[in-house]
């Protein structure tokens, strides 16, 4: 029989798949029938309400209360299927993450906008997620989620749960309202394919935009700057203060299958459950969660194994990591007291754009907490970039910035399961990059957007359009930029 992915294939997704009917008047043989034609689904059939829900004789009977029926915002019924063995250990896994322990705050309901789906409920209570998800359905059946001190408060809230992200319906992740893919800066970014990542975005980016609080927003306390766990914004490289200059950005990662989850829930192989997949974790004191990094990084065992720049001008080129954080400590030096690594917030000149523009590049690089990982170039050059303007001190070693238009010999070629292709473009342009087959007939598009100057990296993991896995053969790759057109051959293997 085959394995069914338990994470996406659910009962009601495969029924419309497969196009089987339940029988009027079932029989002998009805569920071997369906084992024998469609043993997928006959994997999840045996699945039902009451699986989850419990005893509904009384509901389905002639009281017809929903309330009788079990309705929990709790993991414990995902939990007896899901936590199985380790190779399908999900709630082992989700223990260990940080989204597994509820954090409330007083401060929620210090401010009357606070509650709002839009800000503090929608990303610290499970309940909250889900109602702001279905904001844009009537049919639902949800309605407006209560934030009233007297319904949402300390007892009520509901942590982060498997039903917070998953649809247990339908199957699959739950697909937030499109108000959600805005940054707080204006930048949409519906279009960028982010997988699976799309709802971490929903929750992992910064509330305000650099450049408005820096004009507008003067610093009155400690919590001034940008909100914690930004990770959409860098990646995305939106939302720094980059002093109305052009910040080369880094591509590869926003590239990545399935975003943020393409490389948090990578499967550890030594560390299954505990690294990557629903832990979310990246790192801990036995090592680093390096198998989706080895695809561009073969060879490395450890996050310290990816070799920087000198960047920071010590002489030494340390891993990329280490270049960062000691950027970060030297930005933290050029600020208020001067110096000293701790900043004093409170000597900050709120007239002084060009200081208080460093000290938001400061945060927005610090509350990211990937030390630059998320989007590299962009990173790099935004603390350079603060550091010069306030200390006068020139960088040597400065991200790429291209002269001339390039596309470079994707590597490895030939390939199996995924290559990297590289282009450079000296000024912003409006970039496709498409793959093609031998007979000319498209398969894929990588690349579609408006970019700036910058070299790029992008992944093509030899599916086509579809998703579906392409045939060993040699394939095209075309890159139009500008006037720059170019095209070159790579081989993929099964």
């Amino acid at each position: 029989m085959a394995t069914v992915d338990l994470e996406n294939d659910s009962y009601f997704s495969l029924k419309a798949e497969t196009g089987w009917e339940f029988p009027e008047t079932p029989a002998p043989g009805t569920f071997q029938a369906l084992v024998d034609e469609h043993p997928d689904l006959a994997q999840v059939a045996t699945i039902g309400c009451e699986s989850c829900h419990g005893a509904g004789s009384l509901h389905a009977g002639s009281f017809r209360n929903r309330n009788l029926m079990k309705a929990e915002f709790t993991s414990e019924s995902c939990q007896s299927c899901h936590d199985a063995t380790r190779p399908t250990a999900q709630f082992h896994s989700f223990r260990r993450s940080g989204h597994a322990n509820a954090v409330w705050s007083g401060s929620f309901q210090n401010r009357e906008w606070t509650n709002d789906l839009q800000y503090c409920a929608r990303c610290h209570d499970g309940k909250a997620y889900v109602y702001f998800v279905k904001a844009d359905d009537p049919a639902s059946g949800y309605g407006a989620f209560d934030t009233s001190p007297e319904v949402f408060n300390v007892n009520t809230h509901v942590p982060i749960t498997c039903e917070t992200c998953h649809e247990p319906h339908q199957g699959g992740m739950r697909k937030a309202p499109a108000s959600s893919d805005t940054l707080a800066g204006g930048f949409n970014y519906a279009d960028v394919s982010l997988g699976a990542g799309a709802t971490c975005g929903d929750c992992h980016k910064y509330r305000s935009d650099g450049p408005e609080m820096v004009a507008n927003v003067p610093i009155t306390n400690v919590r001034w700057g940008p909100h914690y766990g930004g990770a959409m914004d860098v990646m995305l490289g939106q939302g720094a203060y980059e002093y109305d200059t052009f910040t080369p950005r880094s591509m590869a990662h926003k590239s990545q299958e399935n975003s943020c989850a393409g490389c948090h829930m990578a499967t550890s192989t030594t560390q299954q459950n505990i690294l990557g997949s629903h832990s979310f974790n990246m790192s801990n004191e036995e090592g680093d969660l390096i198998e989706a990094c080895q695809t561009c990084h073969p060879g490395i065992s450890s996050f310290a194994d990816i070799p920087g720049a000198d960047y920071n001008m010590t002489g030494q080129v340390q891993p990329f990591q280490e270049e960062v954080l000691s950027l970060l400590i030297q930005l933290a030096e050029a600020l208020p007291p001067v110096g000293q690594a701790t900043i004093n917030w409170q000597d900050i000149d709120n007239d002084d754009f060009d200081m208080k523009g460093a000290y938001w590049n400061y945060r927005y690089v610090y509350y990211d907490r990937s030390l630059g990982i998320h989007n590299p170039k962009y990173v790099v050059a935004l603390l350079q970039r603060s550091i010069t303007t306030l200390t006068g001190v020139e960088f040597e070693q400065t991200p790429d910035v291209p002269m001339e238009y390039a596309l470079t010999q994707n590597y490895p070629n030939p390939f199996n399961p995924t290559t990297q292709i590289q282009f450079s473009i000296p000024e912003r342009a409006d970039v496709t990059l498409t793959i093609y087959d031998i007979t000319g007939r498209e398969v894929t598009q990588l690349v579609n957007e408006s970019l700036g100057t910058g070299t790029y990296t992008a992944t093509w993991d030899g599916r086509n359009a579809n998703g579906q896995l392409v045939s060993s053969g040699v394939y095209l790759y075309r890159i139009q930029a500008g006037y720059f057109v170019q095209t070159k051959r790579m081989v993929f293997v099964k």
